[in-house]
């Protein structure tokens, strides 16, 4: 297995994460956390503001992000240029996982998580959040009008920080340095990005945007995952 690890998580005692490459399955996932199949969980993700508190196999569903008290549950996101987000808070007992693509990152979805992960007793201050393989803003062009929904959403002072204008129509857009501020902006001071580049990194990543660039068909995805320790 070729995944990566966040010093910062790394550091969180009984807590175990990993960001996995496109090589890594499921099944291999659960062997490497010590875990049945069954209880590496995911989500139906949908780009949404919608987390959930997990206490079992069956609480998933439709939603982009997680939190659990439960150890040996581990928490998965998939993702193929989006932010994949592991969040963990110790002293409390409390992980979280979150998935985070613009529309996501812009309607809430790390503050939701967070909140979510408050209520299983976590607190903000003492989480600590590590941002996986992801989309760079070198490789990460987009239309200009994407800061009209930040605009409309009241997001576009803090967007434009992030967003660099290459012409009068399209500009290159720092979705995980916009996903760091959304985190700061509501009290995690210990945030780690481990700068891998799913666009770039071909051979350990997949790409969705690159798989689009060069009209391939299939486009797969990776997992990132995160789980209390049984003791």
């Amino acid at each position: 297995m070729s995944e990566v690890i966040s010093p910062l998580l790394h550091d969180c005692p009984g807590v175990r994460h990993r960001f996995f490459s496109r090589a890594d399955n499921a099944p291999d996932i659960a062997e490497s956390f010590a875990i049945a199949p069954e209880r590496l969980l995911g989500l139906e993700q949908v780009h949404s503001a919608r987390a959930i508190a997990v206490r079992n196999e069956g609480d998933t569903g439709r939603a982009d992000g997680m939190a659990t008290d439960c150890p040996g549950l581990a928490l998965s996101i998939s993702t193929a240029d989006c932010v994949p987000v592991l969040l963990a808070e110790s002293e409390a007992g409390v992980v979280g996982a979150l998935h985070a693509g613009w529309r996501g990152a812009l309607a809430g979805i790390c503050e939701a998580t967070v909140a979510v992960m408050e209520s299983l007793g976590a607190r903000a201050s003492e989480m600590r959040a590590a941002l996986g393989p992801s989309i760079s803003k070198q490789c990460y062009e987009v239309d200009a009008p994407l800061l009209d929904a930040f605009e409309q959403a009241g997001e576009l002072e803090r967007a434009q920080g992030f967003f660099s204008r290459t012409s009068e129509t399209h500009g290159l857009f720092d979705l995980p340095g916009y996903v760091a501020a959304r985190l700061g902006g509501i009290g995690i001071a210990r945030i780690e990005n481990i700068e891998h580049c799913t666009y770039r990194e071909e051979m350990r990543y997949h790409s969705y945007r690159r798989a689009m660039h060069r009209g391939e068909t299939h486009r797969g995805r990776q997992l990132s995952a995160i789980m209390l320790e049984e003791k």
